[in-house]
């Protein structure tokens, strides 16, 4: 390899090995990652076998051609597909070697039945979210100089009669005027 060139892009399936299968087959599910050791390359692909065009990529959607611009990890369709991608460094517009990567993508049925058992993905980011919310209570309550109060300790606090907030808070809550009350 020549001093500046632009390295030729990896084409990655972001899975675990299955055994007894392929190593070219995956299934619909499985991210495809791809990336180059240039710094800031620019990756170009197509998954229909024909070579990428970086000239001819358009910054819209939906693409006029098949080619298109590297920019997260993305499923394949079931069928047998070739990835063909290219490098392209963004200032001196030099491309790189083309990568073929050909799959063997299987189609895996979608989940129609709830498992009882079975908690979810969602369970464990609704535990995350309350929790989220009782550890910013608990930081407000220290950072306006309220101490949080335990089960056992638990002590009623006393109304003030001069209509502002209890000590701690921020914003006094004004006075009320009764209609027919003037103002002097």
């Amino acid at each position: 390899m020549s001093a500046g060139s632009v390295r030729a892009p990896l084409v990655i399936p972001l899975r675990l090995p299955t055994e007894g299968q392929p190593r070219n087959a995956i299934d619909n599910a499985t991210l495809i990652e791809l990336s180059s050791d240039t710094p800031s390359a620019r990756i170009y692909f197509t998954i229909d076998g024909s070579r990428p065009d970086p000239i001819a990529w358009k910054p819209r959607q939906p693409q006029p051609g098949p080619t298109y611009l590297f920019r997260e990890p993305f499923t394949l369709p079931p069928g047998t597909k070739m990835i063909k991608a290219v490098a392209v460094h963004p200032s001196t517009n030099q491309e790189s070697n083309v990568v073929t990567k050909t799959f063997e993508v299987l189609s895996v049925p979608e989940q129609h039945h709830i498992d009882k058992t079975d908690t979810g993905p969602g369970q464990d980011d609704y535990d995350f979210i309350k929790e989220l919310k009782t550890e910013r209570a608990l930081v407000r309550q220290a950072s306006s100089g309220i101490t949080p109060r335990s089960s056992s300790s638990a002590r009623q606090r006393k109304p003030t009669n001069n209509g502002s907030r209890p000590t701690g808070l921020k914003h006094p809550i004004p006075k009320q005027r009764g209609k027919g009350r003037s103002s002097r």
